[in-house]
């Protein structure tokens, strides 16, 4: 069953605006024009998706609408990695928003052969480690179903030399994961210049402040930001 995103406007807004606002902020933060943003529309799989361009910044590149079966129901830019999305929302009910982009420090750790994991307090969410895939486009169905499979349990994962994938239960809580996913890569990196990370202490990993919502924080001084520019 899926999980009932809080009822916050900021959360719940339009899927499309939600999906402009994502698409929008993954290009200030990551500087990556090949990424995509969805959400799920319903429980009948289908779900609306934004293309990462610098046209988002004003809002000029559509958001799309399609089926469960990867059928678009709008005229616009399809994605090669469509399947990402169309398999993801089929196989886990669980996921309501799913993130693909290209992070620069995580795909330079992937392709190290390395992966993200908890180190810091921002980093829980990864855990003991997040898997690291082959890099190959996603751009089958077969391929779509391995990516949901693997990623059980898992609300983010490395392709190899090539990208990243998040999921939520909420396009805020998708799109935080990938930047906190760079943001722990560059970490990692960096510590490996010193010797190395240590494991996160089970104390941080265990706090309640990880399950208040806090990961939300980044997504609401994010979307403030953004609205702020365009009232100027």
């Amino acid at each position: 069953m899926m999980t009932e995103p809080r009822a916050d406007p900021v959360l719940l807004g339009e899927p499309a605006e939600l999906c402009q606002l994502g698409a929008l902020i993954l290009w200030r933060e990551l500087r990556d024009v090949w990424g995509h943003v969805s959400c799920r529309l319903g429980e009948d799989g289908s779900f609306a998706l934004a293309t990462v361009r610098w046209r988002n910044a004003g809002f000029d590149e559509p958001v799309m609408v399609f089926g469960a079966d990867g059928r678009p129901r709008d005229d616009g830019p399809v994605p090669v990695e469509l399947p990402i999305h169309t398999e993801m929302y089929r196989n886990r009910p669980d996921v309501g928003a799913v993130v693909h982009a290209h992070p620069h420090a995580a795909v330079a750790l992937s392709a190290a052969g390395a992966t993200v994991r908890a180190i810091t307090q921002q980093s829980v969410i990864f855990g003991d480690g997040v898997p690291l895939l082959p890099g190959h486009f996603v751009d089958s169905a077969e391929l779509g179903a391995e990516l949901a499979e693997s990623m059980e349990g898992h609300g983010a994962a490395l392709q190899r030399g090539h990208g990243a994938v998040c999921t939520g239960p909420t396009l805020a809580a998708a799109v935080t994961a990938m930047l906190y996913l760079e943001q722990t890569a560059q970490q990692l990196l960096w510590a490996g210049t010193a010797g190395g990370a240590a494991p996160l202490p089970g104390a941080l990993r265990a706090h309640a402040l990880h399950r208040r919502g806090v990961s939300d924080v980044l997504w609401r001084q994010l979307v403030d930001e953004v609205k702020r520019e365009r009232w100027r």
